[in-house]
């Protein structure tokens, strides 16, 4: 419970909380309150920022708009992350794009003008590249986009990871005018890099949850057949390993077992997702931190996967079912309730 309280600069905050073993829910607005909101949080004691925003596309009380500037994702989140720390947030391709213009920081003309570029080049690609080329001037707009989109987005982003929801089929509404989406994105960020160690300067956080050691061998100097052979490495010894992480994580949404307590949100992250997620990007005692918890998928992952957690929800009805949710009766085995 300390470790928790040593993660903020004031403690106990002012707005409303609840503290538990393993961390603290604050039923605040976490960009708007200076005094109990992510400002209050010390540097760099957050190992991941584990986020599913909200959207602003439904009636629910619940989906309300959090400013996320440019400036202030840029500020605050890489302020309360240590330095090989990673953020993941979830969304569609059009709301990642936007995140990415974001938390990178673009050199040009800030994330607004940046958006109006890319819509430019998505109109140009659309129209004009396939049908009657590009105009010389065109063409040089379109590399220098291009070469600047690529640059800033080297600073921090680092993949994407895709969420098969395995046949949850969502916004069948729009099945007449689009593909119904059977995925979901998680874009990864991170200051260190994700390059071998031996050219690395800072890597990221990154482990290889749920791997098996095939054991210690040494190198015959080709990685693959395809690759070329590397005599250099030959003779060294490297560890390979079994059922390695890939990028596609394929999760139903939880049943009633796996979810206690469900509550009002319906755009709920299964548990199970989110424990896959932490354990990436994080060890056993390490800090997760969700801006904006909803229906408490992040916080209920962390506490049955061995870490703290730091949680904001400013609606104050999704707030008291993340502790329904926390509270419920099967928690009480791991010690929360």
């Amino acid at each position: 419970m300390n470790h928790i309280r040593e993660a903020f600069k004031v403690w106990p905050p002012k707005a409303p909380y609840t503290e538990y073993p393993s961390g603290v829910i604050i039923n605040t607005d976490v960009v708007r309150d200076f005094e109990s909101g992510i400002r209050n949080i010390k540097d760099g004691v957050v190992q991941l920022i584990a986020q599913d925003p909200p959207y602003y596309n439904t009636d629910q009380s619940w989906d309300t708009e959090v400013i996320l500037t440019a400036q202030w994702m840029r500020t605050e989140y890489w302020r309360v992350v240590d330095p090989p720390g990673v953020i993941a947030l979830f969304g569609n391709e059009g709301y990642l794009l936007d995140m990415i213009m974001r938390i990178s920081g673009f050199k040009a003309s800030g994330a607004a003008d940046m958006m109006r570029e890319i819509r430019w080049l998505y109109s140009l690609l659309e129209t004009k590249l396939i049908t009657n080329g590009l105009t010389p001037s065109e063409l040089t707009r379109y590399n220098k986009l291009k070469g600047e989109l690529s640059l800033e987005m080297e600073r921090t982003f680092r993949y994407l990871l895709v969420w098969d929801k395995c046949g949850s089929i969502a916004q069948q509404q729009h099945s007449k005018n689009r593909p119904v989406a059977e995925c979901e994105y998680i874009g990864v960020f991170s200051r260190g890099t994700a390059n071998h160690k031996s050219v690395a300067k800072l890597r990221m956080r990154y482990y290889l949850a749920g791997a098996t050691s095939k054991g210690v061998h040494a190198q015959n100097g080709r990685v693959s057949k395809i690759m070329r052979e590397r005599p250099g490495d030959v003779g060294k010894l490297t560890e390979e390993f079994t059922n390695v992480p890939g990028t596609v994580l394929r999760y139903p949404l939880d049943n009633a077992t796996e979810r206690p307590y469900h509550g009002l949100n319906s755009n709920k992250k299964p548990i199970k997702l989110m424990q896959r997620v932490i354990s990436l990007y994080t060890l056993k005692g390490d800090l997760v931190l969700d801006p904006t918890a909803g229906s408490g998928s992040t916080p209920y992952a962390a506490m049955l996967s061995g870490r703290y957690f730091i949680a904001y929800e400013m609606d104050p009805e999704q707030y008291k079912d993340i502790k329904k949710l926390i509270e419920a009766p099967q928690m009480r085995k791991f010690g929360h309730g």
